[in-house]
């Protein structure tokens, strides 16, 4: 990286599936050589250990620190990490970040989501034009799988409303489905199924409405995508018969910074997995 002072975009992979130490990325002593972030508009680090994040933050707080105007032009970052980043770490980022302005911002592996980390981007990140975050319920779970969030998903679209240019927000939160709880072992016990034996926590018809629920609050949003990888459930915002609605399609290929050629969706959070 020496080689190239004015590195604009970098990419980093760790290999490792065991934490060591000498793997930390960026090192402890990166900084007496190098600060890619005085330079850096895109950030893509995956596989990476929650141990690493303090020292991403140092360098983005030491590359403030350098710049004439208190500012570095990042305006992309993604991070991956395996076992999880938790809510400690999730805002000390976010207020490390908050010396740039971010177009795209993707958190995947979060170990916290109460709808006050929507609020804390929103208020980081006003100006946010993609956003994924893909939460993770416990520490072992490396793979991003669907999953129910800590609050029901209609819960988190009001802390959607700070955003005022926020076009495209990928999650892994899923509708709940309906599940028998404890309340329901009398009905089982009397024979009697008259009462609902089903608890269901998202009073939504389907994520078509989730989607809808979301825009109410933020007039700018145009494509949700609830997804943990690919192929995943995308839904557009459209007008007809001068109504808003919001269609559903799959998609296959996110891309890195083009077009999906069947949709026209340009879905610039996902950075290639490498």
């Amino acid at each position: 990286m020496c080689i190239c002072p004015n590195l604009e975009s970098l990419s980093v992979k760790i290999w490792s599936d065991i934490y060591d130490p000498r793997l930390e990325v960026p090192p402890e002593n990166f900084l007496q050589g190098f600060n890619p972030f005085t330079t850096l508009r895109t950030y893509l680090i995956s596989s990476a250990s929650p141990f690493s994040i303090p020292n991403i933050i140092s360098c983005i707080r030491s590359a403030r620190a350098q710049s004439s105007h208190r500012r570095i032009p990042l305006t992309h970052f993604k991070i991956e990490v395996n076992g999880g980043i938790q809510k400690d770490l999730i805002f000390d980022l976010l207020d490390a970040l908050d010396v740039c302005s971010l177009k795209t911002l993707v958190l995947d592996g979060i170990r916290y989501a109460q709808p006050d980390l929507i609020d804390k981007i929103a208020q980081t990140f006003p100006n946010l034009f993609d956003l994924v975050l893909i939460y993770r319920a416990c520490d072992i779970q490396f793979q991003p799988g669907f999953i129910e969030w800590p609050c029901a998903a209609w819960e988190y679209a009001s802390h959607f409303s700070s955003f005022k240019n926020l076009h495209y927000l990928g999650w892994n939160c899923r509708r709940a489905e309906p599940t028998i709880t404890i309340a329901s072992m009398p009905c089982f016990e009397n024979d009697d199924f008259t009462i609902p034996m089903y608890d269901v926590d998202i009073p939504l018809d389907d994520e078509r409405l989730l989607a809808k629920c979301l825009w109410s609050y933020c007039p700018s949003l145009e494509y949700m995508l609830i997804t943990a990888d690919i192929p995943a459930l995308a839904f557009r915002r459209t007008i007809k018969d001068g109504l808003v609605q919001f269609e559903n399609f799959t998609v296959m290929n996110l891309g890195a910074f083009g077009r999906n050629p069947s949709t026209g969706i340009c879905w610039t959070p996902y950075f290639p997995r490498t």
